[in-house]
């Protein structure tokens, strides 16, 4: 690091980003689809594309509800929105057990009212989200660990670039096709400066959310105080209990962004609220012989399934004809109370001042019914979970709870919550998603682009060498490597058939083993047309999802544009964009490999004979 400012600065560019540069372009390239998780995983569930949407969803929810679970503990009605067209459903019978997650569960297409089929097993969005912050498949705290320093490191990165360059802004309005180095240059600034507030925004937060996982000590919660590491615990003894007991304890997502974040702490307030009478259970189990204690386990097993097939009947629904499991009331008959919930549902719109996303019905169709309405906005930025405005209403339509939250309580919880807000989007509409998405895109390219201009910059002196060879092969596999596993990926998910076991394991495996295979051809064969190769499969697979996507949907493309399900259309519309860089990068190296071909080789000179030194 010797010289001037500018020259120390290079040095720190380029070995603080070269070092991490193909996890940072997996970490990019993944992050960015995460803001588009929900509805990647709406493509991946074919089974959901049969729902239209309708003004009025609520009287479809109601009247299966109404049919399942008349007279239930609770409802819970997710209604459908921009991101997800599906209606959600959720009910605890009446005389039920209370389950610790989400308990029964139907999905409907709120045009017809009629169920939809169990959706297929999959990763879908999620596995994107989950690799890009702690490398999906190596031990979670290690993953988080080896990201949290990629993420130091590009901080690193994009301040010494920004002092190394003395003709950022002047190279930014520069383009030169074509001139090999000077290309790539463009690329890299184009992409470094066009969305340089956004990468100084998401490579902060994203280091800010992991410098726990760098610190030598260990904080307990990276929000600050004790609460979470109560919540932790509450969480394990639940576990512990549920476990002890003999109950499954098993979640599937929910069709809502913010539901599948806010549901899991249900599960944790849960079990805090049992810690004193867990601890006692557990050292009464401590002193208890096993066998004993497994034999209760099973008792109590068989007496909640019996209880369970003698609390329902399977009855022919009238209206659909179908046969399915109506829950039975305790209760004899008895008359149910109406309330007009397409009234309160206005009404709670209008005094939330925004759309309502999700209704939870206590004690349905009984005087004492109680009916929330929850908002679709977070009512400050510093809530990264929850801190949603709701109102609840009773039988006679009179407000009986109002829940406006203000900002987070605490300078630490503030500022983790916004931070956090701000690295996963969470107060994003649908433009300022596209936003993000396409800065998300030109900061993939910006890492991309500086892989490949280290290389360019160094081929002829380098060529040849270990340390040089060894960087083109991870430059082939992370880059275009990344492309071919992205697409088995989607390819897998309507390859793998519906009922196979585990068949979200498989997508991610086919993710990893086409990624593994891009990595050894890029060893063994990366002079031998290494790029053209894997970017033209990158092609092909990208190109052709749409017409994989209409060959096994239930719903051919003139019905999804007649329906609206511009979600779906949307992610193919991604696809073909994507299939068309990257054929533009096959063109191009096609073109350039024949150039090089065509070449007429230079015939050297004719040394002169040397003198006899005798004469």
């Amino acid at each position: 690091m010797k010289g001037g400012l500018r020259k120390s600065m290079t040095w720190l560019h380029t070995w603080s980003s070269l070092i991490v540069i193909w996890i940072l372009f997996a970490i990019f390239l993944t992050g960015t689809t995460s803001f588009f998780r929900a509805e990647i995983t709406h493509w991946m569930t074919p089974e959901h594309h049969v729902s239209t949407p309708v003004d009025q969803p609520l009287h479809a929810a109601v009247e299966y509800l109404e049919f399942v679970a008349p007279y239930g503990e609770t409802w819970q009605i997710s209604l459908p929105d921009s991101r997800s067209p599906v209606l959600g459903l959720n009910w605890q019978a009446e005389g039920e057990e209370r389950q610790r997650r989400r308990g029964a569960r139907a999905v409907l297409d709120p045009s017809t009212s009629e169920a939809i089929d169990e959706a297929r097993d999959t990763a879908g969005g999620n596995f994107l989200f989950r690799f890009h912050y702690e490398l999906y498949g190596v031990p979670r705290g290690v993953g988080q660990w080896i990201v949290g320093i990629a993420s130091m490191l590009m901080f690193i990165a994009i301040i010494s670039g920004i002092i190394m360059y003395r003709k950022i802004f002047a190279d930014f309005f520069s383009f030169r096709p074509g001139k090999k180095t000077a290309s790539w240059v463009d690329a890299h600034v184009v992409g470094s400066v066009l969305a340089l507030p956004f990468h100084v925004m998401i490579t902060f937060t994203g280091l800010f959310l992991l410098a726990g996982t760098l610190l030598f000590w260990q904080g307990g919660n990276e929000r600050g105080g004790n609460q979470g590491q109560g919540q932790q615990q509450g969480q394990q003894q639940g576990q512990q209990e549920g476990q002890r007991q003999g109950r499954q304890q098993a979640g599937s997502e929910g069709h809502s962004h913010e539901n599948a974040q806010v549901n899991p702490q249900r599960g944790v307030q849960e079990g805090k609220g049992q810690n004193t009478g867990q601890n006692t259970d557990q050292n009464t189990d401590q002193n208890t012989d096993q066998n004993t204690d497994q034999n209760r386990t099973e008792i109590r097993a068989e007496t909640r399934a019996q209880n369970r097939t003698e609390s329902r009947a399977d009855i022919e629904n009238p209206r659909t004809g179908r046969r399915q499991q109506q829950a039975t009331p305790v209760s004899a008959q008895r008359e149910p109370v109406d309330v007009d919930l397409d009234a309160l549902f206005e009404q709670a719109e209008a005094l939330l001042n925004q759309s309502v996303a999700d209704i939870t019905v206590t004690k349905p169709m009984t005087d004492g019914v109680e009916i929330r309405f929850r908002g679709s906005e977070k009512s400050h930025l510093s809530h990264f979970r929850g801190g949603i405005p709701e109102v609840s209403f009773n039988a006679d339509g009179d407000v009986i709870k109002e829940n406006y939250p203000s900002g987070a309580e605490g300078a630490v919880a503030t500022t983790y919550g916004v931070l956090r807000s701000l690295h996963e989007g969470h107060f994003a509409d649908i433009i300022t998603r596209w936003l993000l998405f396409f800065a998300g895109v030109l900061g993939t390219v910006m890492v991309g682009s500086g892989a490949l201009l280290w290389s360019q910059k160094r081929q002829r002196q380098l060529a040849g060498k270990r340390g040089y060879e060894l960087v083109s092969a991870l430059n082939l596999a992370g880059i275009a490597g990344m492309f071919v596993a992205l697409g088995a990926y989607f390819w897998a998910n309507r390859i793998i058939p519906v009922d196979i076991e585990d068949r979200g394991d498989l997508e991610i495996a086919t993710f990893f083993s086409a990624w593994l295979l891009c990595l050894f051809y890029a060893v063994l064969f990366r002079n031998k047309h290494g790029w053209l190769i894997q970017l033209a499969v990158a092609g092909v697979l990208f190109v052709l999802l749409p017409v994989l996507d209409f060959l096994t949907s239930p719903v051919g493309l003139t019905d999804a544009i007649a329906g609206g399900d511009w979600v779906r259309l949307s992610f193919d519309l991604i696809a073909l964009l994507t299939a068309l860089g990257l054929w533009t990068a096959v063109y191009y190296l096609f073109k350039k490999s024949r150039t090089t071909n065509n070449k007429p080789v230079k015939s050297r000179a004719p040394q002169k004979p040397m003198k006899d030194a005798t004469v």
